[in-house]
């Protein structure tokens, strides 16, 4: 019942971000990962050309607010991601570039259905896009859902998981306490299982570029490869990494942004 009134009344929060006016036509936006902040994206920064940037936390990550109410669903993220967007006077006349990282890039796919006509390119980095629905035991998300399931029912392990995450670069910056961790495996739930992308991904109007690494292990390329068959909108890039935004990933990512820009 509270959740189906926290859907009804859903709210929409302002977010933390940091922006940098190059006095440019266009603007990057760009969006993180489970478990990280806008700190992450330091790397590409620094190699991007002249183009303005607009960073943001998402909710629950960073500075952004971590509310015991938030759903952390992906509807949720992208209109607080939209709102936080308005607020940015500079960009509105902009030619605006997407580009989200892992969570941050099925944010994206919900920010661009949701909102078409607010972005001219969009770029997805390591996106865990996968098919819930599908019960195949051999389907690399069905497995990976089915151990996300399991941290979460299972409170005790979620210490260990973020320690694997940690020791493998996937989260950094996170130093654990009550309502990060809260936030995190509500994000987890709401935005990583229970996503509904993958049409969305198929059915998107907006040149998108996918890159993700040949050696990722937290997502299902056959998914990614589905949507580039069934959208001439989509292309694919592979990379010699795993997951982690390592900084050769960055830079690679950088590149792909100013070859968009």
């Amino acid at each position: 019942m509270f959740k189906f009134f926290a859907r009804l009344f859903k709210r929409h929060y302002l977010l933390n971000y940091h922006f940098i006016d190059k006095q440019a036509t266009k603007t990057v936006v760009l969006l993180h990962g489970l478990g990280l902040s806008l700190k992450m994206w330091d790397e590409v920064v620094a190699n991007l050309g002249e183009v303005n940037v607009l960073m943001i936390d998402l909710i629950g990550h960073g500075a952004s607010p971590q509310p015991e109410q938030a759903i952390y669903d992906l509807a949720e993220q992208a209109q607080s991601v939209i709102k936080t967007i308005k607020q940015v006077e500079a960009i509105k006349s902009n030619e605006v570039i997407l580009v989200g990282y892992s969570l941050g890039s099925l944010v994206a796919i919900e920010l661009a259905t949701r909102k078409p006509k607010m972005f001219q390119q969009i770029l997805l980095c390591s996106p865990p896009v996968y098919q819930p629905q599908r019960q195949s035991k051999l389907a690399t998300d069905y497995n990976l859902i089915k151990i996300y399931k399991e941290v979460i029912a299972n409170s005790d392990k979620t210490g260990e998981l973020l320690k694997i995450l940690a020791n493998n670069k996937i989260i950094y910056d996170f130093e654990p306490n009550k309502a990060n961790v809260s936030a995190f495996m509500k994000t987890l739930q709401g935005s990583i299982i229970n996503q509904d992308v993958f049409y969305k991904l198929c059915a998107l109007d907006i040149p998108t570029t996918i890159v993700y690494g040949v050696f990722d292990v937290l997502m299902d390329a056959k998914n990614l490869k589905e949507a580039n068959k069934l959208n001439s909108d989509i292309k694919l890039k592979t990379v010699p990494f795993s997951h982690s935004m390592i900084k050769p990933y960055a830079q690679q990512v950088a590149k792909l942004i100013n070859q968009i820009t």
